[in-house]
């Protein structure tokens, strides 16, 4: 009896670590790593045969491109005038900026970008050739920087002064699983320039951070883009436009 009970004892643990190894292996390839000598901390991130890696060293943002062999990719086209578009936000998303790293080496990218410490989450928005790639948060922690924020506030007043220049938000709906057509107005008649190829750019992320959305124009003409919110929520758009400067517009939403 007792050799029996022991047998089943050996058995039960060789199925319970097999479990957790089987586990481990099938975790997502992300992992997290010091850079500089400032405490700031980079992810490295999988997204189909693409990794992209984000460490920030003394005020400059570093990304380094490779396919699932660890080679380094060059082949990336030019999307919007730039071969790289990335977004930083702060963790609470009240900070947002729309920067554009240069290539120096194979793989192998840079943008300064002088940030205070704390929690950021950064999309490195490129389109590799003959390659999959989703655009995903990269969390990149500088200093002593935490995680926590409070949770956004809806918005019902959808008209916002940058810089002297009034623009209006016109959403034909905000209803989960259908086409929303976002339409920009501006107090004075004025126009915006061409910016990057388009009259603006509409970048779009839910409370949480996770999910990315980066809009351009439905044609040459007008300030209208459209999206869909796959989910019921809260989200923050953030319209760019380009008149004397590039103004940043942010608009809280709740999606039903």
């Amino acid at each position: 009896m007792k050799k029996w009970i022991v047998s089943a004892v050996v058995l039960l643990v060789v199925i319970m670590g097999g479990y957790l190894i089987w586990n481990t292996m099938q975790a997502p390839k992300q992992e997290s790593g010091h850079h500089g000598d400032h405490g700031n901390h980079g992810t490295v991130a999988t997204q189909g045969d693409v990794t992209a890696k984000v460490s920030y060293d003394n005020g400059t943002f570093n990304v380094l491109v490779q396919d699932k062999n660890g080679k380094p990719i060059d082949d990336l086209q030019i999307n919007h005038e730039k071969i790289m578009h990335m977004i930083v936000v702060s963790h609470d998303l009240g900070q947002y900026y729309h920067i554009h790293p240069e290539r120096t080496g194979a793989g192998t990218f840079s943008v300064k970008q002088d940030l205070e410490p704390g929690a950021y989450k950064v999309f490195v928005d490129i389109k590799p050739k003959n390659a999959s790639y989703a655009v995903a948060p990269i969390d990149v922690t500088i200093g002593n920087g935490h995680m926590h924020h409070e949770a956004l506030q809806p918005e019902t007043n959808f008209t916002k002064t940058v810089s002297g220049k009034t623009v209006t938000m016109k959403p034909d709906t905000f209803a989960a699983g259908e086409a929303v057509t976002l339409r920009f107005s501006f107090a004075d008649g004025s126009v915006p320039k061409p910016y990057l190829g388009a009259l603006g750019h509409v970048v779009i992320l839910d409370e949480a951070g996770e999910k990315y959305v980066h809009v351009h124009p439905l044609s040459a003409k007008e300030t209208a883009f459209e999206t869909k919110f796959d989910k019921p929520g809260v989200y923050k758009i953030w319209a760019e436009f380009q008149f004397d400067e590039v103004l940043v517009y942010p608009f809280v939403v709740e999606v039903r």
